[in-house]
């Protein structure tokens, strides 16, 4: 099973169920858990599941997961759950969690049509509710509340379920009907429904006759870029607490992931100011297209069109008609802007070396304000080191920079620059970027994107 936490674990009690349930599952096993993820309403406060499991075994599974101990809960009454010093005096965990399951449910039977859909009206898919205290025991629970019929002990995952053959029983002997194993087809939908594999909607193009015709080939390449590889949903759906790296072959799909990555933060923090910058001007159109594609996905059509004062799509160096983020700071910082003939003639040198020289020299000037709460950089081999190093300046902390490289496409070697070599040492001789290890939530630092969308003719 492949587990995808999207950010650090709000509590305690989380991340123990989190652990409990990777001891349970094999990482051979067929099947997705997810951690805060996906947004179930836009309707008021964004609303996600704290844990949501999709096996073909045992379909569809939301967690609502709460650390309170038995003394918290002073009584029961239908779906209401009265508290005592806890952060309400009333919570309902149980309605929590249908609320997201059958928000789930309704976007599984809407897919593709309806193929998820069985003829009674019900989803083909098995789906359960459940409310996970892993610091309450059943035996103290059942001798406070017995078997009280507004929470069950099939629908509850107590401290003593965590074992992993119990948690398997506890999923496998819910008295609800057992799941169908579903034919490959309607099982892909449903994991890519839950991805967000196929928000990119292409222009409808004419059927081809020739399978070896530039049409023919173009569209394979749109078929394969809508739908993500698991690597790719993970590092498009998990927001670092910091800098990261997204390796990869040319033709990869990082400007998608990167794109759908931008998205994803957009709709999760709508104060957020997001900047997603890129070499190639001819990109411009493509990148503003694919994010506002996967922010609808992702807010499930509640958003039409992203917050772009928000989420700023500006090309590296920006000219006199075309915003840029070398231009932009220039002008914020009243620092002399110069475009392409002014820097090759001023530095002497060509092109991609002249910019590299503007962007030291606005650096050098001390100005550069904190300005954004995340950036990403596509193209970024095709940068010199120091706008990587503007975009840098231009962060608040905790300095969440996430650059796309191509590992044999740069335009000046062939050689991998490590994350000292981009950004420097501090004044300490410390490393200022460091890609070691991972965050909080088993999110990568440095990560391969390791899907091609090439063709070979």
């Amino acid at each position: 099973m492949e587990f995808i936490s999207t950010r650090d674990f709000d509590s305690d009690a989380e991340r123990v169920i989190w652990e409990a349930l990777k001891d349970a599952f094999e990482a051979s096993e067929p099947g997705y858990c997810w951690h805060r993820y996906p947004i179930t309403s836009m309707s008021g406060p964004r609303l996600e599941p704290d844990l949501v499991i999709l096996h073909p075994q045992w379909g569809l599974n939301v967690i609502e997961v709460k650390g309170c101990f038995l003394a918290n809960i002073e009584a029961i009454e239908g779906y209401l759950w009265y508290m005592r010093n806890w952060y309400d005096d009333q919570i309902s965990p149980t309605q929590q969690a249908e609320k997201h399951m059958w928000a789930i449910v309704d976007r599984l039977k809407a897919f593709k049509y309806g193929l998820l859909r069985a003829e009674t009206g019900d989803c083909k898919l098995t789906h359960r509710a459940f409310v996970g205290l892993p610091f309450i025991t059943e035996p103290e629970w059942k001798k406070k509340f017995g078997n009280h019929i507004s929470a069950p002990k099939w629908e509850v995952i107590f401290s003593t379920d965590l074992d992993p053959d119990r948690l398997r029983h506890k999923f496998g002997n819910a008295p609800v009907r057992k799941q169908q194993l579903l034919p490959e087809e309607e099982w892909d939908a449903a994991v890519a429904m839950l991805k967000g594999s196929e928000a990119i909607q292409n222009v409808p193009r004419r059927p081809t006759k020739r399978q070896d015709s530039k049409a023919a080939m173009l569209r394979q390449v749109e078929q394969k870029m809508k739908a993500f590889d698991l690597q790719q949903h993970k590092v498009a759906v998990q927001i670092p607490a910091g800098p990261q790296r997204i390796r990869g072959l040319a033709g990869t799909g990082k400007t998608v992931v990167l794109a759908q990555k931008a998205a994803y933060m957009h709709v999760n923090y709508p104060e957020w100011e997001i900047l997603f910058t890129f070499y190639s001007r001819s990109l411009y159109g493509q990148i503003r297209n694919y994010i506002k594609q996967f922010v609808q996905e992702f807010s499930q059509g509640s958003i039409a069109e992203p917050n772009w004062s928000k989420v700023q799509v500006l090309y590296g160096w920006g000219a006199w008609d075309q915003p840029g983020l070398y231009r932009e700071l220039c002008r914020l910082t009243q620092q002399p802007f110069r475009n392409y003939s002014d820097a090759q003639n001023y530095f002497a040198t060509n092109s991609n070396r002249a910019f590299d020289k503007c962007c030291e020299e606005l650096l050098t000037s001390g100005l550069v304000p904190e300005l954004y709460d995340a950036v990403l950089i596509d193209e970024a081999q095709d940068f010199g080191i120091h706008y990587l190093r503007l975009c840098y300046q231009a962060l608040r902390q905790p300095k969440r920079i996430v650059w796309g490289y191509d590992e044999v496409q740069s335009l000046e070697d062939l050689d991998i620059p490590t994350a000292e070599t981009l950004f420097g040492r501090d004044a300490n001789g410390n490393p200022i970027v460091d890609l070691d290890g991972v965050y909080p939530g088993d999110i990568e630092k440095d990560t391969f994107d390791v899907k091609y969308y090439g063709l070979t003719v």
